[in-house]
């Protein structure tokens, strides 16, 4: 009997991305930073009213959104640089790739 992985075939990668790839990476970034500016907005508000930011409470709430700030960010240059397929050697990359 045959191994089942032998008749598996991959497709390969197009080397450019195709238009409506670039459409939904462009749609994909907008949302992120629609998301992120009322956040930034709202975590602002809390870290500046000294009686809110005082409690426990909100404090660990900011430090949480302060974290999702970056992940949001890091994710919306995540995706465009998945789709464009840049050069690995190129030095910009290899320092988002370390981040």
């Amino acid at each position: 009997m045959a191994n089942s992985s032998e008749n598996f075939t991959v497709a390969p990668m197009p080397d450019v991305a195709s238009p409506l790839d670039l459409v939904k990476a462009s749609i994909y970034v907008l949302a992120a930073q629609f998301q992120l500016f009322p956040y930034v907005i709202i975590l602002w508000i809390i870290f500046k009213d000294q009686k809110t930011y005082g409690a426990p409470v909100y404090r660990i709430i900011f430090h949480m959104g302060l974290t999702d700030c970056i992940v949001l960010i890091f994710h919306c240059t995540a995706l465009p640089i998945t789709i464009f397929r840049p050069d690995i050697r190129s030095w910009s990359i290899k320092d988002f790739l370390a981040i």
